[in-house]
């Protein structure tokens, strides 16, 4: 398997990131002196990185190989 890392986002991913961290601020309702942090924060989590799986294909007979 090999990990493909997705670093672009779309302007309406962005979006719905910013969406996401305004819905969790208004939810959890934090001290005025912690919204902004926690805004940046569920902000920074909804948009975590986006890894996929995709299987390699075998190019070569690997049943001679040791470990």
């Amino acid at each position: 398997m090999n990990i493909e890392e997705h670093h672009h986002n779309t302007p309406e991913q962005i979006e719905g990131y910013l969406r996401i961290g305004l819905e969790v601020v208004e939810r959890v309702n934090p001290p005025a002196e912690l919204r902004e942090i926690a805004f940046t924060k569920a902000v920074d989590l909804a948009s975590n990185k986006t890894l996929t799986a995709v299987p390699l294909a075998v190019a070569a007979d690997l049943s001679g190989m040791r470990h």
